[in-house]
């Protein structure tokens, strides 16, 4: 399955479904259906099985095949840090794809960062709170995060 295509879940009681959960445990909420479920794959989910989180807060394993994930020709961030972002300081994250990162936004706004083989440092503004976008922009696409 590759990044940014549309995946369609096809069952019954779909409408108790909250999110699907990627691999890289990646949510992505959706719109309660009866029988039908569309999600886009996002840039940072990787392989591993799908998960349906319920409104009762459960989260359920979908029966079938792990899902393998096409690698992106976006770069993007590999595993983003437990430990809370403060502003002013400095993010330093795993990277895929580095050669094609052409610019780092921060809230749309540009950041300065640094990139070092698979290991980019960015620049948290001051002003950063959480809720913050990082958005990491390619030659032929962006990939978007949100910062805690």
């Amino acid at each position: 399955m590759n990044v940014n295509s549309v995946l369609t879940i096809s069952g019954t009681d779909l409408d108790l479904v909250t999110d699907v959960v990627f691999g890289g445990n990646v949510e992505v909420p959706v719109s309660p259906s009866e029988s039908e479920i569309s999600v886009v794959v996002p840039v940072n989910a990787v392989d591993g099985y799908l998960k349906l989180k319920l409104v009762n807060g459960m989260s359920v394993t979908v029966d079938l095949a792990e899902l393998k994930i096409a690698d992106s020709p976006l770069c993007r961030i590999t595993t983003m840090p437990d430990a809370e972002i403060k502003g002013g300081s400095v993010l330093t994250v795993p990277v895929v794809n580095g050669s094609v990162l052409t610019a780092v936004r921060i809230n749309g706004e540009a950041a300065s960062y640094t990139l070092e083989g698979s290991s980019l440092s960015i620049l948290i503004p001051k002003t950063a709170a959480e809720g913050t976008v990082l958005t990491l922009v390619s030659s032929v696409d962006m990939s978007e995060y949100e910062v805690t």
